[in-house]
This record gives structure tokens, C-alpha cells and sequence, in this order.
């Protein structure tokens, strides 16, 4: 026990040393911090951030880790990222961490190793980011019987039957809903804290999603969506970090190992987003242009469905976020100068394409085997 200790203090130490001044957390959060990465992370991603070439990758200087907000990294913790390619397995720390301690571990390396991202990450996010990631995604329609009360994870939530109603289908006006969701609920329960409004948000849709068509599989994805995009919500109202631009189109957002929708704001023109590899890399978005074809506003779902899955194919190892946001800048650029179209209707052929691409990715992110629990260094 003795030499454990003392290889631990060392550890630590070497950490801390290697944390440099991009540091900004107080005294004994940081040394709290740096003895969590020491016992979960450090035999990976090493003690300077850096971890392996071509297998593991560094944690200094990855965007990922030092974006405005804290929910890629906070959603990796949570449920690990699993194995592609030559990277192994990520296994989740959910089961080992409790909120504060995913916090700590998230602000550390957000500040450490010459990284100066806000240290927003709070034990509330994680414990709303935990519940919401935590939904299931059946396999298959056989595997399970679609059970509200196994995949909400709260009480039922006292809410208008009708209002939830009205979220069915795409939920095409998604911020402004979930606003009204979210300020009813905190109307009648002022005390709850996010993971609470999540919960009961998910319980009180899930009627909805059972009673409609499809598959289990399928309203299982659509409770998940349901539950990202709340949680998404919920996180951007709590969270302290500097405006990020809205794209102008219907974009992915990375959470570990899986996406997010995030809708555009009002647009009086459709614009894409400037293809200079600052969003997307450029030869994400050249093999995208290659599998999309020529541009059509009328494509078919099935065809949209298919470019995703051929993107994942071509593309094992990219983010899913990244192949997503390549197909919909392809599509975007394709169809923005067809001529005898308008604005309108180029604009909503791009967010059913991008709804319909994100939803693919999303579906094969999900059924895919859940990366293992961990355990701390011995």
C-alpha cells in the first residue's frame, strides 16, 4: 500500500508540474483533479495530455476538449467512445465517477498542458448529461419490448398532454418548444435542478413516441433525440462560455462519440458555411461532394440515408459529427445556386436532408456495442 501511495503522489506531481499556465482552476480542485486523471486517464492519454500517436489521442490542444462548452468532453466521460481503427476502446467512467468528480476531471483537462478553455463544466451538467445518455437504443424491434417506465428514467411529469403532444413528428420548431417545455416545468417545479427536468421531460414524452408508428428501435431513437436535444437546451441556459456562431444551416454537434441537431436561427437568404476547413475538413467534405451526386431538392429519404451510410463506410474513423456536417455542407453548396428554385425551398430541402443524414448517424452511433465500464489504476 505504501509504494502504490507514493507511485500515486508521484504521479500526481508529474501532472500538476506538466499542467503549465494555461491552469485556472483553484489549489484543491486542481490537486483533486489531477489525482482523478492520475487514476483514470493518465495511462492512456499520459501524464503531459499527449498521449499516443496513431492510437491515442492527445488531450492538449484537442479541439474537442477546449470548444466554448464542456458537453463533447463531459458526454466521452460519461459513456467512452468505442474502438475505430487503430484507437481502442475508450471504456465509460459514468459508473465509477459521480458528478462532481466528471466535472473536476472535465475542468482539469480543459485547463492543463497549456489548454485555456473555461472550466464550465458543473456537477448539474454532468448529472443531466448522465440521465440523458443513458437511454437506451434497442437493437432491434425483437430485442425488447418498448417499456416507457424501463426508458424514462424520472416521475411522471405533471404537464399539458396536448403541449407534449405537439412535439410530435421532427419537432421542426425544436427551440422555441423546448423553451415552453422547459419554462412550464420549472413553472410547477421551481426547485428542480436539470437532470430532474430531463427525466420527467422524457418520462412525460415517452406515452407519445409509444403510442406513434414505427419500430421500438426507431421510437427508441426518437426518445434519445428527444432527450439530447432537452438536455442541449438545458445545458446552453447554464452554461458560462463565449458565443459560438450559429452556422446559418442545420448542423451536428459532437457528444463523444455520437451528434447532436443543432437548428439554425432565421435566415432571410440560404448561405452556406465557408469551406475552408475550419468546421469540417476539406477532404471530409470532398468525398462528400463525390457521394452526393448532383443536388436535388426532391431527394428521397432513402437517398439521404444511403450517403450517410456510405460516408461511415468510406470513413470509419472520423467523428460522426464531422461526416454529417460534410453531407450537409456537400448538399448545402450543391443546391444553393440551382437556378428556378427559391430560397425557401432550398432551405427546407437542406434541413430535411440534414435531419435526415443526422438521424442515420445517430441510429448506427447508437445500436453499436456500449463501451465497457472502468475501473481506477490499481
Amino acid at each position: 500500500m505504501a509504494v502504490r501511495y507514493v507511485l500515486a503522489s508521484v504521479i500526481v506531481a508529474a501532472i500538476l508540474t506538466a499542467g503549465g499556465p494555461g491552469r485556472t482552476l483553484a489549489p484543491d480542485v486542481e490537486i483533486r483533479a489531477a489525482k482523478l486523471y492520475a487514476d483514470y486517464c493518465a495511462s492512456c492519454h499520459k501524464a503531459n495530455g499527449q498521449g499516443t500517436a496513431g492510437s491515442i489521442p492527445p488531450l492538449a490542444g484537442n479541439p474537442a476538449v477546449v470548444a466554448a462548452k464542456p458537453f463533447d468532453v463531459l458526454s466521452v466521460v460519461l459513456q467512452g467512445i468505442p474502438a475505430r481503427g487503430d484507437s481502442p476502446v475508450m471504456p465509460s467512467f459514468g459508473g465509477s465517477l459521480s458528478d462532481g468528480d466528471v466535472a473536476n476531471v472535465v475542468n482539469y483537462v480543459r485547463t492543463s498542458w497549456g489548454n485555456t478553455a473555461a472550466p464550465n463544466a458543473t456537477p448539474a451538467l454532468a448529472a443531466a448529461w448522465r440521465a440523458s445518455l443513458a437511454l437506451p437504443v434497442y437493437a432491434s424491434a425483437s430485442a425488447r419490448r418498448f417499456d416507457c417506465p424501463a426508458v424514462g428514467q424520472g416521475g411522471s411529469a405533471d404537464l399539458d398532454p396536448s403541449l407534449i403532444a405537439a412535439l410530435g413528428g421532427e419537432l421542426a420548431q425544436r427551440s422555441v418548444a423546448y423553451a415552453t417545455l422547459v419554462d412550464k416545468y420549472k413553472a410547477q417545479n421551481p426547485s428542480a435542478g436539470m437532470a430532474d427536468i430531463v427525466n420527467n421531460l422524457v418520462a412525460a414524452y415517452c406515452p407519445v413516441v409509444a403510442s406513434s408508428a414505427g419500430s421500438d428501435q426507431s421510437k427508441s431513437l426518437a426518445l434519445k433525440r428527444f432527450a439530447l436535444a432537452i438536455t442541449s437546451y438545458l445545458s446552453n441556459q447554464n452554461v458560462v462560455a463565449e458565443a459560438e456562431p450559429d452556422v446559418g444551416i442545420i448542423w451536428a454537434i459532437s457528444l463523444g462519440s455520437s451528434l447532436a441537431e443543432r437548428d439554425p436561427g432565421w435566415q432571410p437568404t440560404l448561405k452556406c458555411p465557408a469551406n475552408d476547413n475550419s468546421r469540417v475538413p476539406a477532404a471530409l467534405v470532398a468525398a462528400a461532394v463525390q457521394i452526393r451526386g448532383s443536388p436535388d431538392v426532391n431527394f428521397s429519404a432513402p437517398a439521404a440515408i444511403a450517403q450517410a451510410d456510405a460516408m461511415l463506410a468510406q470513413n470509419p474513423k472520423a467523428k460522426p459529427a464531422d461526416l454529417a456536417d460534410a453531407l450537409i455542407l456537400a448538399y448545402c453548396e450543391g443546391v444553393v445556386g440551382l437556378a428556378g428554385v427559391g430560397d425557401v425551398e432550398k432551405s427546407a430541402a437542406l434541413m430535411r436532408y440534414g435531419e435526415e443524414v443526422i438521424q442515420e448517424l445517430q441510429l448506427k452511433v447508437e445500436t453499436k456495442e456500449r463501451p465497457p465500464a472502468a475501473k481506477a489504476s490499481q
